[in-house]
């Protein structure tokens, strides 16, 4: 799974990004959660980092999420502050202060006071990105949040090191 994150996250391998999106839109029809879904929101990249990927990985994920769920796709959010790559930063507490206020609504952006959006990430790790995603949301009155990504890091944090704890069939 590392290689396969990798490839669409940093190998320019964006239909795969798209064809992983697709499979979790197939799964998430079924999903009684997801019948309310209005709109998909990816998680944004920092144009920089974006130029030099040359897409939005997270991007082309909600666009098969939506093309699977025939929902439109709303970009939103913009990140307007450059940040280091959150699997570089150390602790969860590092990570918050590293995307915090770093994401905000696209100027002249004007949402429904009813919402319930899906957060698109390519993968969540601490969840500090989401959440800087849902604050930055938060002109939304009534917002209802929900969240989506290929995958969830389960690590351990120690000193600057990663350590992967093992994870059991019933955990998951």
């Amino acid at each position: 799974m590392p290689r396969l994150i990798h490839s669409f996250k940093y190998g320019g391998q964006w239909r795969l990004a798209l064809a992983l999106g697709d499979m979790l839109g197939q799964y998430m029809i079924e999903s009684p959660q997801a019948q309310d879904l209005e709109v998909i929101i990816p998680v944004p990249l920092h144009w920089r980092k974006k130029m030099i990927r040359g897409y939005n990985q997270s991007e082309f994920i909600a666009k098969g999420i939506a093309r699977q769920m025939g929902l439109p796709v709303w970009d939103v959010l913009c990140r307007h502050r450059f940040t280091k790559t959150q699997t570089l930063v150390g602790s969860h507490y590092d990570r918050q202060f590293n995307v915090k206020d770093a994401i905000r609504l696209r100027r002249g952006v004007i949402l429904p006071n009813e919402l319930h959006a899906l957060l698109v990430d390519d993968m969540v790790t601490t969840g500090a990105t989401l959440m800087a995603c849902i604050d930055a949301l938060r002109a939304v009155p009534d917002l209802h949040p929900s969240v989506a990504s290929i995958g969830i890091a389960r690590s351990l944090i120690t000193g600057d090191r990663y350590v992967d704890l093992p994870v059991s069939d019933d955990e998951m």
